[in-house]
């Protein structure tokens, strides 16, 4: 939120200069939404891989070539230390899966081992100042790939607040049960267009694999029919915009010392011992 100020603010780009293109660092804003309400936009998805920790691996592999091509689907297996080879999917897909995956898997690192949405050099990239709205406006839906996905605990990194700056409806890549947390936070999802039963599972692997049908399942939709999805859901894309750019300087320091003092209560209360933390 800070950073979507600090852009929004600074007219004529001086201090906002993307790091890597040197060009002015843009997001998306609402009056882009009305300008393009009737231009049908050229993919469904848009996922960002810079790190490719285990599940963003896993999704890139069950993926496989064609949908990459389709969509807007970033990933370096160049930096990548998972060979291809049937042990990694053991226990991270169900059974179902596990052979696409692998072919999937095999064919990228052979044919694709890398693809580009917006900067040639991944790496060079980091969490803030390398902000580009075009990649948003010529795709519908985010793919969100948080830091945790099989280690317990619920976590929103920077990946989970783009889409929302940026105007777009996302499917969470996350620990079970993220969305509630969203929401106890004012936010709005994208049920029942997007079946999100996905995040009510516990077990990563189920979780993983009801997550890549509902992702095929909206592939397969016509594109014109997401479209008009999208511009149905305008409203709810701007109240989480404007959530989120509430959520910066002071108010997230005070949110932070309220749940601190919660969890001292907790633990105090728990161990009956005061003055624990």
């Amino acid at each position: 939120a800070d950073e979507a100020h600090e852009i929004i603010k600074d007219k004529y780009g001086d201090k906002r200069l993307n790091k890597l293109t040197k060009e002015t660092s843009t997001i998306v804003m609402p009056s882009d939404l009305e300008t393009n309400k009737d231009i049908i936009r050229s993919k469904r998805f848009l996922m960002f891989s810079r790190r490719l920790r285990e599940q963003r691996v896993l999704f890139i592999s069950l993926f496989g070539k064609k949908f990459i091509e389709e969509n807007y689907i970033s990933y370096d297996f160049n930096h990548c230390q998972d060979d291809a080879h049937p042990g990694f999917f053991e226990t991270r897909i169900n059974e179902k899966y596990r052979d696409v995956a692998l072919e999937n898997m095999k064919d990228l690192i052979e044919n694709k081992p890398k693809s580009v949405i917006d900067f040639e050099e991944v790496f060079n990239t980091v969490g803030f100042g390398c902000e580009d709205k075009r990649p948003y406006l010529d795709s519908y839906i985010h793919l969100t790939s948080e830091t945790n996905f099989t280690e317990p605990g619920v976590y929103f990194s920077e990946k989970t607040w783009k889409p929302i700056v940026n105007l777009q409806p996302f499917i969470m890549m996350n620990y079970s049960n993220a969305l509630p947390y969203l929401k106890e936070l004012g936010y709005k999802t994208f049920s029942p267009f997007i079946d999100e039963t996905y995040d009510t599972i516990l077990d990563s692997s189920e979780r993983a694999s009801k997550i890549y049908e509902e992702i095929m399942r909206l592939n397969n939709l016509p594109i014109e029919e997401i479209h008009e999805w999208y511009n149905s859901i305008k409203p709810i894309l701007l109240h989480n915009r404007d959530i989120l750019m509430k959520n910066h300087g002071n108010v997230m320091m005070d949110i932070e010392c309220k749940y601190i003092e919660s969890l001292k209560l907790y633990v105090n209360n728990t161990y009956k011992t005061p003055n624990l933390i």
